[in-house]
């Protein structure tokens, strides 16, 4: 079995894109095939896992600059890490780990609960004491928007 960890642009467009359609929903997908690039500053952002030439895995960086403790930091946020659930269990998202522990000190998310637990087993700091606020582009998209009774239905 032979197990690469390439940049996008390393990887054959056709596959990456049936990748990405089977493990986004089409609005995503679309929108990475369409902006990924740009979204993540070039392809060298951006990697694909190959197993036996066949992709499964995915992830992406947006670099950044951030302001902490007084100082401008380099950091990235990582974004879209996906393992085909047909490979899930072998190891694999540990190549991606190993890769952006090397791209900077500082590394941010806003990862979901199933994805949370699994950064936690990798030794990544998860923090659990933020608070969340949503201001939707589209409030009526929203389930506890649509359903809000009263006054607050009506603020909403």
């Amino acid at each position: 079995m032979s197990v690469a960890l390439l940049t996008a642009s390393d990887v054959d467009p056709g596959k990456l894109d049936s990748f990405l359609s089977r493990m986004y929903s089409p609005a995503k997908s679309l929108f990475l095939r369409q902006y990924g690039d740009w979204w993540h500053g070039g392809t060298r952002n951006r990697w694909a896992l190959l197993d036996d030439g066949n992709v499964v895995g995915y992830c992406a960086i947006i670099p950044s600059r951030i302001y902490l403790q007084g100082k401008s930091v380099n950091a990235i946020w990582w974004m879209d890490l996906v393992i085909d659930p047909a490979f899930r269990g072998k190891g694999y998202q540990t190549l991606f780990d190993r890769e952006m522990r090397k791209l900077a000190d500082l590394k941010l998310g806003f990862p979901n609960k199933f994805a949370a637990s699994i950064h936690k087993r990798h030794k990544w700091g998860v923090r659990e004491d933020l608070r969340v606020r949503v201001l939707p582009l589209q409030p009526l998209h929203m389930r506890a928007v649509r359903n809000a009774k009263g006054w607050k239905g009506i603020i909403l």
